[in-house]
């Protein structure tokens, strides 16, 4: 396998950020239906705590985002764009820990 040029490490590293954002996005969202069920539920008494379901639901979905996700809390700028690249390439300057398969970017790893 041939390593990636810089334009398709550019659009790697902008679709993993895009994934990080949309876990970002999906946690407030998750935050906000469970505020909303769990008022809901105090107002109807207090009976069985059924907004347990939901929230256990969407927890669900959480799970499988995080795991689409490579890391939380980024921003979609040109820096950590260069940055995830400079990950991807095995750059110095970045942090040595990578979720990207070893043969994507350096095919003579072992």
């Amino acid at each position: 396998m041939t390593e990636l040029s810089d334009a398709e490490l550019r659009e790697l590293a902008i679709s993993r950020i895009k994934r990080q954002q949309s876990f970002i996005n999906y946690l407030w969202t998750w935050l906000g239906v469970s505020i909303v069920v769990i008022v809901v539920w105090m107002m109807t008494g207090f009976g069985e705590f059924w907004p347990g379901w939901v929230i256990f639901g969407m927890g669900i979905g959480a799970l499988f985002n995080a795991i689409s996700a490579v890391r939380a809390g980024t921003l979609l700028a040109p820096s950590v764009i260069d940055h995830e690249i400079a990950k991807l390439k095995g750059s110095p300057k970045a942090p040595k820990k990578s979720n990207t398969p070893k043969n994507v970017t350096n095919p003579d790893a072992k």
